[in-house]
């Protein structure tokens, strides 16, 4: 079993057919792509199945501070709340995005990077610990040797080549992701959710533990929301890019082709019940009144 980024090396090279144009691309470049795609693939992705990737964070309130900074993988607000001894059934509190010209509590998001702000500023005696619930966006993936793992967590690779992608060391940036073990002597193929991230040890906390504990040399890998084979989907988009730049026109024709035929087979993977799908996205999708392609303006 390969990791993901491996595998997309190779489809995106193989799917130029220029030995020349391929040495030429660096793998930072093929990277950066990759990032690029898979947020675009997320997006439509998102459009057929509305409760795909969520995650919540705790957010510390203090008194008198009106500006807090958002996860690093936050995408779209869904609920801010106080919850009575962490039971999401007993919310004492409540607080929902306002408009503009809205001047009840609630809050106003700047953005991801800036982060949100409180309206009115907290007036507290003691810290209140509010749970954020957002959708999450797809992160930057990468594939190392673990350095530990054990019930429930494990250890990423601190400093992965290159090649492997980027370890991002952002407390809870991870949250919401999925870790599959590509190499072990026993337990590969697992896939388990990430629910915490520390940052300063590279530790992932996991929703459950594995039912082998992975042992020996573990590869592990950050992988991106589609489950195989619909990854593809990832490299095919990057490779109609570097097909467009290199003015290959029939080549980019093929892979697009390719592309709508792997797709559609993906939609009716994500557009199943048992998927967790809402009628309202299916319904939608099916009517053929949504095309990702035209929607995102991905192949022009």
């Amino acid at each position: 079993m390969n990791a993901f980024i491996v595998d997309y090396f190779e489809w995106v090279k193989g799917s130029l057919g220029d030995p020349s144009f391929s040495k030429r691309v660096s793998s930072g470049r093929l990277l950066r792509e990759m990032e690029v795609a898979h947020q675009t693939v997320h997006e439509c992705v998102l459009r057929i199945h509305g409760r795909l990737s969520y995650a919540e964070a705790t957010i510390t309130l203090k008194d008198e501070q009106e500006f807090y900074a958002l996860p690093g993988n936050f995408r779209r607000f869904k609920a801010l709340q106080q919850r009575t001894n962490g039971d999401p059934n007993q919310i004492a509190a409540a607080w929902n995005i306002l408009q503009d010209f809205e001047r009840a509590p609630g809050i106003k998001i700047l953005s991801g990077q800036q982060g949100f702000k409180m309206q009115p500023v907290p007036t507290l005696t003691e810290n209140v610990d509010a749970v954020l619930s957002y959708q999450t966006r797809p992160i930057i993936m990468h594939y190392g040797i673990a350095r530990e793992v054990g019930d429930g967590f494990i250890d990423f690779e601190n400093n992965p080549a290159a090649v492997q992608g980027e370890v991002v060391t952002t407390d809870e940036y991870y949250k919401g992701s999925l870790i599959g073990i590509v190499s072990a002597d026993v337990g590969v193929g697992q896939i388990v959710e990430c629910v915490n991230y520390s940052g300063a040890g590279n530790r992932a906390i996991l929703r459950h533990n594995f039912t082998l504990t992975p042992t020996g040399t573990v590869v592990y890998e950050i992988r991106p929301i589609l489950p195989r084979p619909y990854h593809k989907l990832i490299a095919l988009t990057a490779a109609i890019t570097f097909a467009a730049e290199r003015r290959d026109f029939e080549g980019r024709k093929a892979l697009i082709s390719e592309w709508r035929e792997l797709w559609r087979a993906a939609k009716n993977y994500f557009g199943d019940e048992s998927v967790g799908d809402t009628p309202r996205f299916r319904d939608v999708e099916k009517s053929g009144s949504i095309d990702p392609y035209e929607l995102h303006n991905i192949f022009y």
